[in-house]
């Protein structure tokens, strides 16, 4: 039930080669509390080892499967969020299909950076201040959907058809 780890060498990562990304992971329900602290460590030794951060980690909580996983209608969840280089993530994955630990099924997936708000203070060139009839204009007018698109000023609305000129219509593509 060890994670052995190939320990390649891996070239020395800047904090800027790091990408942000999480492995969730499902563990047999039939591990004793020791056993699964044991496979929680060992797997954030791993990233740790390839050069990268564990940020955070729950506590592993167990859980009713979805559909049952090699006889097994329930497991432990477990998620980490770490830091490492894509490289180090196709080591890890590696790691975990050729490993002996008790492991259901786990995903590793990038964190996609969140965007950052930027505040009056932080970025004042980037706020535009209104003057009060600006404020007063925007406000009493909005432009119509052309106009925004294109630019220009709003089509000439279509005239309404009847339903009776639509039935005639419809008689003379028919026949």
């Amino acid at each position: 039930m060890e994670i052995t780890s190939t320990k390649l060498p891996l070239k020395p990562t800047e904090a800027s080669d790091l990408s942000n990304y999480e492995l969730a992971y499902w563990l047999e329900s039939s591990l004793s509390p020791e056993e699964r602290r044991s496979i929680q460590e060992r797997i954030a030794a791993v990233i740790r080892e390839l050069g990268g951060e564990v940020e955070r980690e729950s506590e592993p909580e167990l859980r009713n499967l979805a559909y049952p996983i090699r006889n097994h209608s329930e497991g432990y969840f477990v998620a980490i969020g770490f830091k490492l280089s894509p490289e180090g993530v196709g080591k890890i994955e590696r790691e975990l299909r050729e490993s002996e630990v008790r492991l259901l099924r786990y995903l590793v997936v990038k964190q996609e950076p969140r965007a950052k708000i930027v505040s009056q203070e932080l970025a004042p060139e980037l706020v535009r201040v209104f003057r009060p009839d600006e404020i007063a204009k925007l406000s009493t007018s909005t432009p119509a959907r052309d106009e925004v698109e294109t630019g220009s000023a709003p089509l000439a609305p279509k005239p309404k058809v009847s339903m009776e000129e639509i039935e005639k219509k419809l008689e003379e593509l028919l026949g």
